[in-house]
């Protein structure tokens, strides 16, 4: 094991209102882990959205109809919070970006001009033996 002293570091970003900010680098994640690229704190954050709170809250349960039920009277009692599952949510696909829809076509038409080409060349091939096939059927 090394002794490594980390370099403390900041990054100059604008917020979504278009205010600059020097925000300090306290880490750095190889994998997502359920994050986007950058994650910012809320004290960073909220003076600058147009609501002031979260967008969203991740909560994970035991799936009870009992934590289901814990969960749903504080969001009665605050307008605009909807509750979903997300196991409905991602099975759906209603909020899945248009971009991915089309990644998936293009995929697709990429995939299926080779395809083509190869069912075209055995096509093709088998139709110039047709002669030599016939004499090997032939009695």
């Amino acid at each position: 094991m090394s002794n490594s002293v980390a370099k403390v570091c900041s990054m100059r970003a604008d917020l979504g209102d278009g205010a600059r900010v020097t925000a300090r680098v306290v880490a750095v994640h190889d994998r997502g882990l359920g994050f986007g690229p950058l994650v910012l704190s809320e004290d960073l954050t909220a003076g600058h959205t147009t609501t002031g709170a979260a967008r969203s809250l991740l909560v994970r349960t035991d799936g009870s109809p009992a934590a289901a039920g814990r969960l749903a009277a504080p969001a009665a009692a605050r307008p605009g919070l909807v509750l979903t599952d997300t196991a409905r949510e991602s099975a759906g696909g209603q909020d899945t970006p248009p971009e991915v829809w089309i990644n998936l076509a293009v995929a697709v038409v990429l995939l299926a001009c080779p395809l083509i080409g190869i069912a075209n060349r055995l096509v093709a091939a088998t139709a110039q033996r047709r002669t030599e096939i016939a004499a090997l059927h032939a009695p």
